[in-house]
């Protein structure tokens, strides 16, 4: 989640000082001199995840009735993103994103109410990292097109640097494209639809049993018809076999800036107010298509079983988010923002691989641009 909030912050802080520099590039001698090609950004933020949350069970028994208490088990995250570009061009850049996380989750499980402990993806690092993402954009493609609308494309590439995909859940690499068109609205509010996909390479069809996950704890016997029998720890640690997708697609529709339709106000028109806020909106749908398995044969005690082909469903998610930001200084913004998180997944840093029950998230960011 880190990267994707890093691309869309970054263009948030941008996007205002470009469009003061254009407005006086007339009466400033500095706004002549060349722009450097490269650039950057920096993202120091924090997200409250509020879910889920487990209202508790009650039932009845020929002993009498059982019950079983709610929980609620929220998860602060604060993370550091970075992103390096190269502008090729004023509407087209090459960039490389990175993030570096510490998760912390509140149990109300003890004795005590709520304690802290250490989340993460894989709920036992105490500091997580994404894998590196490549992303090439251009925002002006000559289409042909007259007036305002521009077609806008792009690509991506996942480079395995994380633990994550290194150690526990091995990954190759993610291929992306996307394409989209977006238009300028007379109020300088931007309009933007895109649809994009990817193409998921893993080691494994599932992640492997026995790394990076929850480890079992604890010597104490268990009683059985055969006596008692005391489990063995699991010597390292391991995770649920979730196949993984072989495809995700996405589609976005998304506002920036819509607060300056009341500059059609009369009082608020020529606000420098406006020009100091930033604020976006965006609905969109992915579609996660499962790995399909293929027919295999299994050797039992009564001869070999066959097993048929899988055929898992695809699994649809329908992500929104609402943010405004506030620039305190040149190219500096402060942004709170309210999702449905699907956030971080296990060995998912940048939670584009597998789908989450959505969990509300209230985030707070520093963003930086260059």
């Amino acid at each position: 989640m880190w990267l994707w909030v890093l691309v869309g912050l970054t263009t948030a802080v941008a996007a205002p000082a470009d469009d003061a520099e254009a407005e006086t590039a007339t009466t400033s001698s500095d706004a002549a001199r060349p722009r450097s090609p490269w650039g950057g950004a920096a993202i120091l933020s924090t997200a409250f995840v509020a879910g889920p949350v487990n209202p508790g069970l009650s039932g009845r028994t020929l002993d009498g009735t059982w019950s079983f208490g709610s929980t609620f088990n929220p998860r602060l995250d604060v993370g550091l993103a970075l992103r390096a570009l190269y502008r090729t061009r004023a509407q087209a850049a090459l960039s490389l994103a990175w993030s570096v996380r510490r998760d912390v989750l509140l149990v109300d499980t003890t004795t005590e109410g709520f304690s802290p402990g250490v989340g993460g993806t894989t709920s036992t690092t105490v500091v997580d990292t994404s894998d590196l993402l490549l992303s090439y954009a251009d925002d002006d493609v000559v289409a042909g097109w007259p007036g305002d609308v521009h077609l806008a494309v792009g690509g991506r590439l996942t480079i395995p640097a994380s633990y994550a995909s290194l150690v526990c859940d091995p990954l190759v690499t993610v291929l992306g494209a996307s394409v989209g068109s977006w238009v300028r609205l007379p109020t300088r509010t931007v309009v933007r639809l895109s649809v994009g996909g990817d193409r998921l390479f893993h080691a494994y069809p599932a992640a492997p049993r026995e790394r990076c996950g929850v480890p079992l704890r604890g010597t104490s016997t268990v009683a059985t018809l055969a006596g008692p029998v005391a489990p063995t720890p699991y010597e390292d640690t391991f995770a649920a076999g979730v196949s993984h997708p072989a495809w995700a697609a996405d589609a976005t529709l998304s506002l920036t800036d819509w607060h300056r339709v009341f500059g059609l106000l009369p009082r608020v028109a020529g606000s420098k107010a406006l020009d100091r806020v930033t604020t976006d909106v965006a609905i969109g749908a992915r579609l996660h298509v499962a790995r399909v398995q293929p027919a295999a044969s299994v050797q039992t005690l009564s001869g070999d079983v066959e097993v048929e082909a899988t055929s898992p469903p695809s699994v649809w998610s329908f992500p929104w988010s609402i943010g405004v930001g506030v620039a305190v200084a040149d190219h500096l913004v402060v942004r709170t923002g309210l999702s449905n998180a699907a956030p971080q997944l296990a060995y998912d840093p940048t939670a584009r691989l597998r789908v989450l029950p959505a969990t509300t998230t209230v985030s707070v960011a520093l963003a930086g641009a260059w």
